[in-house]
C-alpha cells in the first residue's frame, strides 16, 4: 500500500465537486497552480455523456521531476475518496488525452484477462457441463465429484486393452494412441505402431483431442469436456494394467509434438527418446535436486 503525502482536499473543492452542475463536464486540479504542461503534473475529472460519475485523471509526464510524481502518487487517494468510487485512469502524455486514446483503454478494461491453455479449456469445459445440466441432457454415466469435475465411466474395446496390454515391455510398438468415441464414451485404439518423436505429430488427429493429451483448439466443447473429464480416469486405468505413466503433456496444436518440444516441457537435456512416448525415463524425470556438499568438518 502506497504512502500519502498528507495534502488534503480543500473545501472549496469538495463543495464545487458535490455541487457541481450537470453542464459541467471537466475540472482541472493541481497542487500548484499551473496550466497543463509537458512536464507538470495535473489531476483532471471529466465526465461522459448521461453520466454523473467523475472519471479521475492522472496526468503525471514522464519528464516531470521525481518528487512530483511522488506527490501526486500519494496524494490521488484523498481525492478519491472526495469522488466516491470515480472511474480510474492513469496517463504519462497528452496523446493519451484523447477520446480515441481513452475507448483504447475501456477495450482493454473490457477485454477478458489473459489465461492459460488449460484455464481456458475448464471454463469451455464447466460452461458446457452447465448447459448440459440446464437441458437435461447429463447422461447416467456422469457423476459430480467434490472438485466440480466429472467422473466418466469409459467403456474400453477389447482392441485398446489388448493394445496396452501387448504395449508394456514390448519393442516393436512404442506409439499408442487412443480417442473416445463421444456418442458412446467408448475408448478405442487410433494408433498403434513405432515412430521417432519427430513422427507422433503425423499420426495424431487434426481435429480430435487424443492421450498425450492433445486437444486442438478447434474441438468441440463435448468433446473437450469429455477427454479432461476421462484423462485421469483413462491414466488410472493404464497404471492398473501395469503401465507406468510417468509423466502427461498437453498441448492445443498436435503439430508441436516434436522431441525437441518433448525435452523442453519434460525438462529433459539429453535422454534417449526413442523409447515409449506414454512416459520418459522415471529414473531421469525423478532424480532429486543434488544438495550441495557442505563444508568439510574441522578435526578438533
Amino acid at each position: 500500500m502506497s504512502a500519502t503525502s498528507g495534502i488534503s482536499v480543500h473545501p472549496d473543492l469538495q463543495q464545487e465537486i458535490t455541487s457541481t452542475a450537470k453542464n459541467i463536464r471537466f475540472l482541472k486540479i493541481v497542487i500548484r497552480d499551473d496550466i497543463l504542461e509537458e512536464n507538470n503534473p495535473a489531476y483532471i475529472l471529466a465526465k461522459e455523456d448521461g453520466s454523473s460519475q467523475w472519471l479521475l485523471i492522472t496526468y503525471v509526464p514522464d519528464t516531470a521531476k521525481v518528487r512530483e510524481k511522488m506527490l501526486y502518487a500519494s496524494s490521488r487517494s484523498a481525492l478519491v475518496k472526495v469522488l466516491t468510487s470515480p472511474s480510474l485512469l492513469s496517463v504519462s502524455s497528452k496523446t493519451e488525452l484523447t477520446p480515441s486514446a481513452y475507448s483504447s483503454h475501456l477495450s482493454q478494461q473490457a477485454a477478458p484477462a489473459l489465461i492459460s491453455f488449460r484455464e481456458k479449456e475448464m471454463t469451455d469445459v464447466q460452461a458446457a457441463e452447465r448447459a448440459d445440466t440446464a437441458s437435461g441432457r447429463t447422461t447416467s454415466r456422469t457423476r459430480t465429484t467434490h472438485l466440480g469435475g466429472a467422473r466418466i465411466g469409459l467403456e474400453w474395446t477389447e482392441e485398446a486393452i489388448q493394445a496396452v496390454a501387448a504395449f508394456q515391455g514390448a519393442n516393436e510398438n512404442n506409439l499408442l494412441i487412443f480417442e473416445i468415441d463421444v456418442d458412446s464414451e467408448t475408448l478405442s485404439l487410433h494408433y498403434q505402431g513405432s515412430c521417432t518423436p519427430d513422427d507422433v505429430a503425423s499420426q495424431l488427429p487434426a481435429e480430435s483431442p487424443v492421450f498425450i493429451y492433445s486437444c486442438p483448439s478447434s474441438s468441440p466443447i463435448k468433446h473437450k469436456m469429455l477427454y479432461s473429464s476421462a484423462s485421469r480416469v483413462v491414466q488410472n486405468k493404464i497404471k492398473e494394467m501395469g503401465v507406468e505413466v510417468s509423466r502427461k503433456l498437453e498441448t492445443s496444436d498436435p503439430s508441436e509434438v516434436r522431441a525437441q518440444w518433448m525435452k523442453d516441457e519434460l525438462g529433459i537435456d539429453e535422454t534417449n527418446l526413442s523409447g515409449n512416448v506414454t512416459g520418459a525415463n522415471a529414473d531421469d524425470l525423478k532424480r532429486p535436486f543434488a544438495k550441495p556438499k557442505g563444508p568439510p568438518r574441522k578435526n578438533r
